[in-house]
């Protein structure tokens, strides 16, 4: 990420629970700067969903590892 920033989900909580990881997967649009975006919860964000497919197929992988290993 061109400018990290700090989880702040409660998914924490849960993790305290459970084995488990918490994956950001970026969806800004290529030409917009990341330093003056909105934020995810802004009404004002802009996603790329372009890039759903990719997503899926990253978040599916991370499954079948992990089903691959129980």
């Amino acid at each position: 990420m061109p400018t990290p920033m700090m989880g702040s989900e409660d998914f924490a909580f849960v993790l305290d629970e459970v084995p488990g990881t918490f994956l950001a997967l970026m969806t800004s649009p290529p030409d917009l700067d990341l330093r003056t975006a909105e934020w995810n919860h802004s009404p004002r964000v802009l996603f790329d969903d372009a890039v759903l497919g990719d997503q899926a197929a990253a978040l599916a992988t991370v499954a079948f590892a992990r089903t691959a290993q129980a």
